[in-house]
């Protein structure tokens, strides 16, 4: 993207720099993606309304589009899209039109459909005011603060409401309503396409097992992402069953399936997103950490989580071959599991670590080693935050900001402060998983592996690394195949970064 020189006549007959977006689209042409003046943040990422508007005009039907970051409720903001759709008759002069357009939910779709196509998920609007004509002010210029709130009198984009009739629906929708800050849900709507993220489904569980009384893995929320698929569940004896770690994300496909692993968020949420750039003929499996149903308890080894990761593949998959891969920390206990496997006799077509370092644990070693490491890395951290005064002083800020607040609050919770809010049982339980993993990592003991890996390494380092090439792995394999991806390492495979990333794992994949 770059600011495009594009000059327009003025009043007085001089030419003016527009200060336009754009970007070179794969077939060469020009893209104008409308004003630079307009940039927003939500949840981490920058946001250009211009592009959003200028992508929902390109849309069928639509005569011209405005888009807003609105933060009625702080706590959960949203990208609100208002339309005025092609053959609307102008109402009056200025201000907001008194009745607004109904349109089929269907349209609403293919409009959310056709977006995703051109925009990543966290630019899809998750509001859409349909209305007769935009708020203008004595400029002569769309009067953005003007435009009202979604749901407002007047102003309706989603008609036909199918209302939460059962109690399991009624309880689902008005969980899924306080998260999202949506009076009323259509129980038909998908929790990801109305403003859901994975913070608010962490919260939406939490909340749904609290009341319910009944716990469930994150993924189910995938696996039924309506009100009424989800309450349908929740009804059913299905829910009683054991769950697996092994989620079916994309289990169809005659390629060689390839298993993801967990990071440390411990769930599977953050693969469904590469999925849908995948081959048509790939499978795709995610791991989520065992014993988050709050029953099973997690194994305290890198082998013992491997062990019964492995375990749940061969009973989906007795015969292989396989591909493994693994975010984060979930690479070390994919590495343990080709390990396992080999010596099985499995055949591992491919073995993927996405940002993992190999951790040498120093515990066991004398003292003097120990405290010369913690002396290495102190001076090694020092070293790596000037450079990154030098290079990027914004990300050093942004980091440094984030470590002060965390600090800041762990000493309010131990001074007592602020009244610690109690933590519901699966906010518990993944807190403890962490710890046992965090422990597991600490004292596993990497020992060669008999193969080859490819290493996804994020391009942007927000953090000090002994070995910045290999990550630690070069002792432990035969060879390390490097790839640097853009973004960090929370970003690496979203979106706008996905897509590359997917295409190159892929590749990886087929030429395997």
């Amino acid at each position: 993207k770059f600011i495009v020189d594009r000059f327009k006549p003025g009043q007085n007959g001089k030419m003016y720099r527009t200060g336009d977006l754009g970007k070179i689209l794969a077939n060469g042409e020009l893209a104008i993606l409308g004003r630079i003046d307009h940039q927003v943040k939500l949840r981490g990422h920058r946001i250009e309304l211009g592009e959003i508007e200028s992508s929902l005009a390109q849309l069928e039907d639509i005569k011209d589009a405005v888009v807003l970051l609105r933060e009625d409720d702080p706590e959960h903001p949203r990208l609100t899209a208002y339309l005025v759709l092609n053959g609307n008759k102008p109402v009056g002069n200025r201000g907001v039109a008194r009745n607004s357009l109904e349109v089929p939910r269907g349209k609403l779709k293919a409009w959310r459909n056709a977006l995703q196509d051109r925009l990543p998920d966290y630019m899809i609007p998750a509001d859409f005011v349909i209305m007769e004509q935009f708020p203008i002010n004595n400029n002569g210029k769309i009067d953005r603060k003007a435009l009202p709130p979604p749901n407002s009198e007047g102003v309706n984009a989603n008609p036909a409401v199918h209302l939460a009739e059962t109690p399991e629906e009624i309880l689902v929708a008005r969980i899924w309503g306080e998260a999202l800050g949506i009076k009323q849900v259509d129980i038909t709507d998908n929790f990801f396409e109305i403003g859901g993220h994975s913070m608010i489904a962490v919260q939406v569980m939490s909340r749904l097992e609290k009341e319910s009384n009944i716990k469930l893995p994150i993924s189910v929320l995938f696996k039924y992402p309506t009100v009424q698929e989800l309450a349908l569940f929740l009804s059913s004896e299905e829910k009683k069953q054991s769950w697996n770690s092994l989620v079916p994300i994309k289990p169809h496909g005659s390629k060689t399936p390839l298993y993801i692993v967990h990071g440390g968020g411990l769930n599977v949420m953050p693969f469904y997103s590469i999925a849908k750039h995948l081959d048509p003929d790939q499978p795709l499996y995610g791991i989520q950490a065992y014993g988050l149903n709050g029953v099973d308890k997690p194994f305290t080894t890198v082998e013992g989580i491997a062990g019964q990761y492995v375990e749940e593949i061969l009973a989906q998959n007795p015969n292989g071959p396989y591909a493994l891969a693994g975010y984060s920390f979930g690479g070390l206990i994919a590495f343990e599991m080709a390990k396992q496997l080999k010596r099985m006799g499995k055949e591992i077509k491919a073995l993927v670590m996405f940002d993992t370092y190999a951790i040498k644990s120093y515990h066991r070693d004398p003292l003097w080693l120990r405290v010369a490491h913690l002396v290495r890395t102190e001076i090694g951290k020092r070293i790596f935050d000037l450079e990154m005064l030098i290079k990027n002083p914004k990300l050093l800020k942004r980091v440094k900001k984030i470590s002060f607040q965390k600090k800041i609050g762990k000493i309010k919770k131990q001074l007592k402060v602020e009244q610690e809010q109690e933590d519901s049982e699966i906010i518990r339980i993944i807190k403890n998983i962490k710890k046992v993993h965090k422990a597991a990592g600490e004292n596993y003991v990497l020992t060669p592996y008999d193969g080859e890996i490819h290493l996804f390494r994020a391009k942007i380092r927000t953090s000090y690394l002994k070995d910045f090439k290999y990550f630690g792995w070069k002792p432990y394999v035969k060879k390390v195949h490097i790839t640097e991806m853009e973004g960090e390492h929370t970003t690496m495979f979203e979106p706008p970064n996905e897509k590359n990333f997917v295409k190159i794992l892929q590749e990886i994949l087929d030429n395997a």
